[in-house]
């Protein structure tokens, strides 16, 4: 588990531990949105379309070129390591 993870998890214990019952609700839409972010930080290689375009493999936003490290639509981290 990364040090990410492991730090979230530990945030989203004490919350739920330390919470009424009406607040857990929130942690864990909290949690949700955090692991996504993270996701996003980890590489992913653009999906090559048909008609020459790349698109983004999160969002599908078109239009990206080498030289965008992220997708601009969505922020996803991408990996041209085959360009």
């Amino acid at each position: 588990m990364s040090k990410e993870l492991e730090a979230l998890n530990y945030l989203v214990n004490l919350a739920v531990v330390g919470n009424k019952e009406n607040n857990r609700e929130k942690v864990f839409t909290s949690e949700e949105i955090i692991l996504q972010a993270l996701k996003r930080n980890e590489p992913m290689k653009p999906i090559y379309e048909k008609d020459g375009t790349r698109s983004c493999p999160c969002c599908k936003g078109n239009w990206l070129t080498p030289n965008f490290k992220f997708c601009s639509d969505c922020g996803q981290n991408l990996d041209w390591s085959d360009e």
